[in-house]
């Protein structure tokens, strides 16, 4: 039952985070069609390719969180943590 929940909250969660992170690129991909970027081919096509890594920075840090946290142990260390790191 708590693995149901967990995947239906996901399936809400997700779109929410892909929405915002839309919505955060928004303002990057109309700023690349302002005059100044537009006729400026290298600087939109950065501009767009820097709007595309913000659209999928909401998601991608969605699914690292999942994988990170799937078999924690009680004293909130991943199972794949090096040892050398600092816990």
């Amino acid at each position: 039952m708590a693995g149901l929940i967990w995947a239906a909250s996901r399936f809400v969660i997700f779109p929410v985070l892909s929405g915002i992170s839309l919505l955060a690129s928004l303002p990057i991909i109309l700023l690349s069609r302002l005059p100044w970027f537009a006729n400026r081919s290298w600087l939109r096509a950065t501009l767009m390719l820097l709007a595309a890594l913000v659209s999928i920075v909401g998601p991608m840090v969605m699914i690292v969180h999942d994988v990170a946290t799937e078999r924690i142990t009680g004293d909130c260390e991943p199972p794949w943590w090096p040892s050398w790191l600092p816990s």
